[in-house]
């Protein structure tokens, strides 16, 4: 009853999961470094802070389109990584305002003042349970598969054991007529 094309199925989706759960890091991770480079930018208003802001905006556009791909078919994910998405486009938005009001000359900003961040995390971390959770269950599933194929071979193994030695009594028996 199991093949080989389940234990495929089973790993295709387990590395489906992993990639899913190492690009979500790789946004919580970028976008915590273009919050900070902001907030840096924003107390000092030092532009070196801004050294790779926008290649770290492409990479997570980019890793979110990824996620996007990953998730097509997972409804719930999907829609947390819409919301994420929204998030993360107003908060780039807002960001993206704050540094032109400085760049005009107002030095009244300090920080970021938001409370998308909250909501970032909330949604990412989801996100993050939501695939450990489908990831735990497809390597017991595939921990089943094995103990259940391994008790095949056994099985197998020992009626092979039981016929080879019936055969040889009976050919035994039938030398001895």
């Amino acid at each position: 009853a199991y093949n080989n094309a389940q234990f495929q199925s089973i790993s295709q989706q387990i590395f489906k999961a992993n990639q899913v759960i190492t690009k979500t890091v790789a946004v919580v991770d970028a976008t915590k470094s273009i919050i900070s480079r902001q907030e840096s930018y924003l107390f000092t208003q030092d532009e070196s802070f801004l050294a790779g802001y926008d290649d770290l905006k492409g990479q997570v556009s980019q890793d979110i389109a990824d996620l996007f791909s990953l998730t097509e078919n997972n409804g719930a994910q999907t829609s947390r990584l819409t919301e994420f998405q929204d998030s993360y486009l107003e908060l780039i938005q807002r960001m993206d305002e704050q540094r032109r009001r400085i760049e005009n000359g107002d030095t009244s900003i300090t920080n970021l003042d938001l409370n998308i961040d909250e909501d970032l995390n909330r949604t990412l971390t989801a996100i993050l349970a939501a695939e450990n959770e489908k990831l735990n269950g497809r390597i017991l599933s595939l921990a089943s598969l094995q103990n259940k194929l391994l008790a095949g071979v056994i099985i197998g193994v020992l009626l092979t054991g039981f016929i080879i030695g019936a055969l040889n009594y009976y050919l035994y028996k039938l030398r001895d007529e």
